[in-house]
């Protein structure tokens, strides 16, 4: 039924995510674990390796610091993929993506209009007491297509890489973006990427967003400008301004951060093209201050 893919730090899986699984999942499943102890391979070579060792046809890739919350999860992967539209689902992604390199949330929590499909527990590994459940579902669906699903869990259909889908190991380098970049492959071929909301799972991780997050990201924007921006959803003007200008504030305390300057990650062509969509809600958010 499922190929289980775990890209390992250590030598031998925790036994406590191995027990997680084992007692979770619900259906005929192959664990292949790859052994990443002397960090032999990045994550598009190590899920790359994975592929090959896997025996059935549907493939989960996970991180290495999950633990399930729901029974029979399994299960519900293999619900989900009876439906042939479907190519890849995940646990949390979203419904739009900008033109310009971003963190996939970026776009923010903005009411009804949130661009963001997520259901998860998100712990922080260096404060277990942080805790926090988050479901996104602002219109309720079972489950919602998006643009790309997160890495920390998502599963395909394994005739998508008899198709010629792969973890690009020839573009990129190290263990960021894989996960929009094989979304961006399945969406090519034809199939939709979602978001389902019956798999509930927590995720015990500590994230940064550093240079090579930055580097990584200019990679994958500039190898998909042509399908950028996509969107799911038929978004009016006004909505598409607003996740525009969300994502340049993200970005730009992201870069602040890395004392990067704005203007020198950012070239003209997107400079232009923040300055279209957001520059009259950037005057407005200032005159608020000032007034």
């Amino acid at each position: 039924m499922l190929s289980v893919i775990i890209c390992s730090r250590t030598s031998r899986l925790a036994p406590e995510l191995q027990r997680n699984i084992e007692e979770t999942i619900g259906c005929e499943h192959q664990l292949v674990v790859i052994d990443n102890s002397d960090n032999r391979y990045d994550i598009f070579q190590a899920y790359n390796e994975g592929v090959r060792r896997s025996r059935y046809g549907i493939l989960c890739f996970m991180h290495d610091d999950i633990l399930y919350h729901t029974s029979g999860w399994g299960c519900n992967v293999v619900k989900w993929f009876k439906d042939p539209t479907i190519g890849m689902l995940g646990i949390s992604g979203s419904t739009y993506l900008s033109r310009i390199p971003a963190i996939w949330w970026a776009s923010g929590y903005w009411g009804d209009k949130i661009a963001i499909r997520q259901n998860s527990v998100d712990t922080d590994k260096l404060d277990p007491q942080n805790s926090t459940r988050t479901c996104v579902n602002p219109l309720n669906e079972s489950c919602s297509e998006v643009t790309m699903n997160d890495g920390l869990f998502f599963c395909i259909r394994k005739e998508l890489f008899d198709r010629g889908a792969c973890f690009d190991e020839q573009t990129f380098k190290g263990f960021h973006f894989y996960d929009l970049d094989i979304s961006f492959q399945v969406r090519e071929r034809g199939f939709r990427v979602v978001c389902v909301y019956d798999i509930l799972l927590e995720h015990r991780s500590h994230s940064v967003l550093n240079e090579t997050w930055l580097s990584a990201a200019r990679l994958f924007y500039d190898k998909w400008s042509r399908s950028l921006p996509a969107s799911t959803v038929n978004y009016d003007k006004e909505t598409i301004s607003q996740l525009e200008y969300d994502t340049y504030k993200t970005m730009k305390r992201i870069l602040r951060e890395n004392k990067t300057g704005f203007f020198s990650y950012y070239n003209r062509e997107e400079c232009l093209y923040l300055f279209r969509h957001c520059f009259i809600r950037y005057l407005r958010e200032r005159f608020k201050r000032f007034k």
